[in-house]
């Protein structure tokens, strides 16, 4: 890597220059100033200098390179952030981010990023995630001139789980119809007149109607 012959410093030379220039800079004018005093290094000073340099600098990438993200790394918390944003978006379930093939990749990726487990993404996605979003859509429904809602009851026999869902349809100042999902709350209880309405009137305050 230094030299074919072991008697040059042109390859490493070009290979600072590519790789590490702050280096190859340092290296150019303690060279050029030893050039203008006349100084003449004894055969391999500069050889033995470049490299030097060179593996003080390669062996402080590779524990940079080695060092683990805490939790409090920006760049961590900002993959955070988007695998949270993937799930929500592409509706999976918070056990993905536990499987082998989804844990393999990003630590291939990004070796240095700790990946939490499903507890911690539904935590993020269901309070601080849900939080950003529910006030950017409070802020389109000021928008809205006018709005109606609908409401539907989907049950699923094998689980026994039931959802009533709260949907606002409106038309903005430009005259642009917008329908958004605003709730899917689980009912609890027999599904009775008085208790879907109070469900539904519940579903109405959360969202300040």
């Amino acid at each position: 890597m230094y030299s074919r012959k072991g008697k040059g410093t042109t390859s490493l030379k070009n290979h600072l220059q590519r790789k590490h220039p702050q280096e190859y800079n340092l290296f150019s004018k303690e060279d050029s100033a030893k050039k203008s005093t006349g100084e003449i290094s004894q055969p391999g000073t500069s050889l033995q200098m470049v490299k030097r340099e060179f593996k003080q600098t390669f062996f402080k990438e590779y524990m940079e390179q080695a060092k683990m993200w805490d939790n409090t790394n920006p760049k961590s918390m900002k993959i955070d952030y988007l695998v949270a944003e993937m799930l929500a978006l592409s509706d999976l379930p918070f056990q993905h981010v536990e499987e082998l093939g989804f844990r393999r990749l990003i630590d291939h990726i990004v070796p240095n990023y700790v990946l939490k487990g499903r507890k911690y993404f539904t935590d993020l996605v269901c309070s601080e995630l849900y939080d950003k979003v529910s006030s950017k859509i409070k802020n389109m429904l000021q928008d809205f001139e006018k709005v109606s809602f609908t409401s539907d009851i989907w049950s699923d026999s094998s689980s026994g789980v039931s959802l009533l869902s709260l949907t606002c349809h409106g038309i903005t100042k430009d005259f642009q119809r917008k329908n958004i999902v605003l709730k899917a709350q689980v009912l609890e209880e027999r599904h009775t007149g008085a208790y879907i309405s109070e469900t539904f009137q519940t579903m109405l305050e959360e969202w300040e109607f």
